[in-house]
């Protein structure tokens, strides 16, 4: 079995993606961890094309700027990414998403 290098959280998030095609395309993440996620979205990017993505946890909050993100693998809608750049601001927020995430999995494993 393959042994990850960051936890991921089963989460359904909006999320936009960006350059370099100078079009945005919309998509939904159903994992993420620290270090990438997965986006299931039409598009056609190359593996190992360099773009960014903006993650929304909610309507109400600002997204979060993955401002580099390469896609490292992909079949049919579904693609992978691994997060290489971010600002400090953006990975803090990141932390806390999973942070909760992390609080919210653990609570649901204790109530069952």
């Amino acid at each position: 079995m393959e042994q990850r290098q960051h936890p991921r959280f089963l989460v359904r998030m909006r999320t936009i993606l960006g350059p370099p095609d100078a079009v945005e395309q919309e998509g939904t993440v159903y994992n993420v961890s620290v270090g990438g996620c997965a986006v299931l979205a039409e598009h056609l990017r190359g593996t190992d094309m360099m773009t960014s993505l903006h993650l929304y946890p909610s309507p109400a909050t600002e997204p979060i700027i993955i401002a580099g993100a390469v896609r490292r693998w992909g079949k049919g809608p579904l693609h992978c990414y691994e997060f290489l750049s971010m600002t400090t601001d953006n990975h803090e927020r990141l932390r806390l998403l999973l942070a909760d995430l992390q609080t919210n999995q653990d609570h649901r494993s204790t109530q069952d």
